[in-house]
């Protein structure tokens, strides 16, 4: 099986790229300046020939300056790569999409496979974005694409701490003091490749399944990771109405120097949701065993450790 995989050199995708090569398939990989995939002749191209197409490329941002890009890269991207798949008359295609994307209950805290997108409920844009890239991967499958959905929570990896979720390894190995009381849905970068190649040799078409591996207050977490640095804890715990002060204050200084704020009060607000994403449809019909916190704290802190212990 020849699977091409977009946003290959990304923290998710590099990953599946990994778990797809240990699996003996052969891997196309990807990823930009090589191929855009807002070039739609260029990506047909890049695209032809293969059996399967992993999408794992995309944008995250909670900045609201960042809003054009979120909708060319996660959702016109997603349609360019939708239609080369069925252009090219591609087997399978599997969309690495987000929790984001799904809906929240007004009276349950519990979200799953079967909870729905409420049009005109609350929603950042990044959410929007990908809310909006599934709608392209759906309407694909209405043409006769062969497609299955992950939906991750956050995903936990080996990054080097500058880009996505890594950059909470970043923050404690800097040694940072400040922490937000909230609880972190996460998931191994691993178990979500494992997914992928359940999908890849499976049949599972239109069906989703959420990636999540459990839930942990952020204290616990930037604790455990601390231990594992050798590294001061963040200790000063920061309250809630002055995080969206502060959140406030940093959309202001990124519109005066340019710079990608910090946070901003939709990365506040997402991060307050309180909802456990519920992961029994993968248990289940996958046979994934979702990696223990400390076994994903374990890998990620000793790359991290390893390729900046001299920096």
């Amino acid at each position: 099986m020849i699977v091409a995989v977009t946003g290959a050199s990304g923290v998710v995708g590099s990953v599946i790229v990994e778990r797809l090569e240990r699996e003996k398939l052969e891997v196309r990989r990807i990823v930009r300046p090589e191929t855009d995939i807002l070039d739609m002749a260029g990506l047909i191209k890049a695209l032809e020939g293969v059996d399967a197409v992993v999408h794992a490329a995309g944008f995250v941002s909670f900045n609201p300056r960042q809003k054009r890009r979120l909708l060319d890269i996660n959702v016109e991207g997603t349609r360019n790569v939708v239609n080369a798949c069925l252009h090219n008359g591609t087997k399978k295609f599997v969309h690495i999409s987000s929790v984001a994307a799904l809906g929240r209950h007004r009276t349950s805290d519990i979200v799953n496979e079967e909870t729905r997108w409420v049009p005109g409920m609350p929603a950042s844009d990044y959410a929007q974005s990908k809310y909006l890239s599934e709608l392209e991967v759906f309407r694909g499958m209405e043409e006769g694409l062969n497609v299955s959905v992950v939906n991750p929570s956050v995903v936990l990896a080996a990054g080097d701490g500058r880009r996505s979720s890594s950059q909470l390894f970043g923050y404690v190995w800097r040694q940072r003091r400040f922490y937000t009381d909230f609880n972190l849905n996460y998931v191994d970068a691993r178990d979500v490749a494992e997914i992928v190649v359940r999908l890849l040799h499976g049949s599972y078409n239109g069906e989703r399944f959420i990636a999540n591996g459990g839930n942990a207050p952020m204290k616990k977490v930037l604790q455990e990771v601390a231990h594992r640095f050798q590294k001061r804890a963040p200790s000063i715990k920061v309250p809630t109405t002055l995080t969206s002060t502060a959140a406030i204050l940093e959309e202001i200084r990124s519109i005066i120097t340019g710079k990608e704020p910090a946070i901003t009060r939709q990365s506040v607000k997402a991060l307050r949701e309180g909802v456990f994403f519920e992961n029994l449809k993968a248990k289940e019909k996958l046979k994934i065993e979702f990696q223990s916190l400390e076994n994903t704290l374990d890998w990620c802190c000793d790359v991290y450790r390893t390729n900046n212990i001299n920096k």
